[in-house]
């Protein structure tokens, strides 16, 4: 499911793809000196600690874990779809792609102005830990603790130009969604952040895909 942001891509086939309800037995918290990672091998734990609490991927401490075993990839007739859904706590959280490590990646994130209740939503590329807005909303009513599904994906036919949005669970239609394009990272792994405190997924998907035998090359994106 692409929230009803699936990008209209070429011919394609599925170059790789991985999922997790994280629907397993509860693990202790845990940060990145413990290995292997009792939450599953297939994750890395850059920063903060995480722990499977309630059938959830629960982030206790901040911070950024991701999936090590398929990258997302924009460019070179490669796309990808990215999807998760995140119980909405009021601060700082959000999904990472495009990751190089703790300091260099994407991250569609969302908050609440605790003043306002009014909730902000950014596209923003971090380099060497400095972020750049890429995109903002901000006046958005989103209510803390109800999940909300936050889709990334990129175009086969355009290179490093990507969708995402954040809509209600089994909704078609996106609260905000918005296309950026940003050629600072091309590929690198995706997963989860949290500025600080707990934060909780459920649901994480990603598939990439790779242009068919034919279909012409993307273009070429300058950074």
């Amino acid at each position: 499911m692409c929230a009803g942001l699936c990008p209209a891509n070429a011919a394609t086939t599925t170059f790789g793809a991985v999922s997790d309800d994280f629907d397993r037995d509860k693990t202790f918290p845990e940060a990145s000196t413990t290995e292997p990672n009792p939450i599953g091998t297939q994750y890395t734990i850059a920063s903060g600690t995480w722990e499977i609490a309630h059938n959830l991927l629960q982030a206790t401490d901040g911070g950024i874990m991701y999936e090590n075993t398929l990258k997302t990839k924009s460019a070179d007739g490669f796309s990808f779809t990215l999807q998760a859904d995140n119980l909405f706590s009021g601060t700082v959280q959000g999904l990472v792609f495009h990751l190089q490590d703790a300091s260099n990646y994407y991250v569609l994130r969302y908050s609440k102005n605790p003043k306002t209740s009014l909730a902000t939503i950014e596209f923003v590329v971090m380099v060497n830990g400095v972020g750049r807005k890429l995109d903002s909303s901000t006046g958005l009513d989103l209510v803390s603790t109800k999940y909300y599904t936050m889709s990334i994906s990129s175009s086969t036919t355009q290179a490093n130009t990507f969708t995402f949005s954040i809509s209600e669970i089994g909704s078609e239609t996106p609260i905000y969604s918005n296309t950026v394009t940003d050629a600072t990272f091309t590929d690198g792994y995706s997963g989860f952040f949290r500025a600080g405190g707990t934060a909780r997924w459920d649901n994480y998907s990603l598939t990439v895909l790779q242009a068919a035998p034919g279909t012409p090359p993307s273009k070429k994106t300058s950074r």
